[in-house]
């Protein structure tokens, strides 16, 4: 499925934001990336994406630093997403390790605790116990099984729209 995203873009300077990056390579401005993104996500991540920037009609002819710019950005988007999904289950087993240790120590407790034969209050306790452990592990689950989905789309996006041809038409 094609899609194509349509921007006005009043110059080619404006659009490559030249005077806010300290950076010697094609980059993009934060407006027109997330006007991008959200054209972008309005469409299927499989789509091959085309943009087509109109620019006053004497720019034309950097088509080719339109195009670098917009590769360079999302490849590099995509690199962050996969540098952000080493971190995400890096540090979920991490959790869910130290998680696993913290559940074994209090399911223990509450069995020593409900064993024995003490008051309501050590009961409650015991009881209790089992239910902050099952807690314990609630955070590094949700991130194992979760926290990755909108990265994972992220990634998806940034491969399609590296991958995207930049168009200059006259404005």
């Amino acid at each position: 499925m094609n899609s194509t995203i349509r921007l006005p873009i009043r110059s080619v300077d404006l659009l490559l934001d030249e005077q806010n990056c300290p950076i010697d390579q094609a980059h993009l401005h934060p407006e027109v990336v997330k006007a991008i993104w959200s054209e972008a996500y309005a469409s299927s991540p499989k789509s091959i994406f085309s943009i087509e920037f109109s620019v006053p009609p004497d720019e034309l002819s950097r088509q080719i630093e339109v195009q670098e710019a917009l590769s360079n950005y999302f490849k590099n988007q995509k690199a962050e997403a996969d540098w952000d999904l080493k971190e995400i289950f890096r540090n979920g087993w991490s959790a869910l390790f130290f998680g696993l240790i913290g559940l074994a120590t209090m399911l223990l407790l509450s069995e020593a605790l409900v064993s024995s034969d003490a008051s309501r209050a050590t009961n409650f306790l015991g009881h209790a116990l089992v239910i902050v452990a099952w807690v314990v592990l609630w955070i590094p689950l949700e991130k194992l099984l979760y926290e990755h989905i909108p990265v994972r789309r992220r990634k998806r996006y940034a491969q399609a729209l590296s991958e995207a041809k930049a168009h200059l038409i006259p404005a």
